[in-house]
């Protein structure tokens, strides 16, 4: 592979179901409250009604003294499993986010082939592939663990109330008669329930050598 072109692989294991993991990766506009390697976010173009098909741009700080200028077009979204976009800019090619759930959390899966653009990074590239590569693992480990406290924060989805067909009745019913709630048998109501264990596991880069090469040496959120 040419020094300048990377295949990227990071795994985030978070302590949240994968809907609430979904509602805060998919709010990309929000990143910066909570990621602090991005610096802004952009909604370009908003695309179909599903989000397909719209264009963002992202400036992002790195833990080197530079940053990077990202456009993302998404290419497919399917909620709340894939996101899925065709990177331009100072870096170019294909990103792909699986979510799915595992062991009572849930799993985010990165997968990045890209190439590098701007010309002094290119040049350095046969040399300072370790370094970019450290960089990108840092930047994503950084973001788990963000995002594992944001979640932790907002604790889990709240429990949703399903009301009963036949409960607009039975309160016409309570109403028209005067009886109270100690004297009338509620109608059954459908509960939403979520929560799960708790864990929280740096992320890998790479193949599985490099998972092991750049285990996450930050303290846990």
């Amino acid at each position: 592979m040419p020094a300048d072109h990377f295949d990227l692989v990071t795994r985030w294991r978070l302590d949240a179901p994968a809907e609430d993991v979904w509602r805060i990766l998919s709010d990309a506009e929000r990143w910066p409250e909570w990621w602090p390697c991005v610096e802004a976010v952009e909604r370009i173009d908003p695309g179909g009604t599903d989000g397909e098909n719209s264009l963002w741009a992202y400036t992002w700080k790195t833990m080197l003294p530079y940053k990077l200028h990202l456009e993302f077009r998404m290419t497919r979204i399917a909620a709340p499993a894939l996101l899925e976009a065709e990177v331009s800019g100072d870096v170019a090619g294909h990103g792909l986010c699986r979510i799915h759930s595992q062991d009572g959390g849930t799993v985010v899966r990165y997968e990045w082939n890209v190439r590098l653009r701007r010309s002094w990074m290119k040049w350095l590239a046969p040399v300072a592939r370790p370094v970019f590569l450290w960089n990108h693992a840092r930047v994503m480990r950084q973001g788990e663990a963000k995002l594992a406290a944001r979640l932790a924060r907002a604790g889990p989805t709240p429990s949703v109330r399903h009301e009963s067909p036949t409960e607009p009745f039975a309160r016409f019913l309570r109403r028209s008669h005067g009886t109270n709630e100690r004297n009338h048998v509620k109608p059954d109501i459908g509960l939403e329930r979520s929560g799960t264990e708790h864990f929280v596991t740096p992320g890998g880069i790479g193949n599985e050598d490099d998972d092991a090469r750049f285990q996450s040496d930050a303290p846990q959120q």
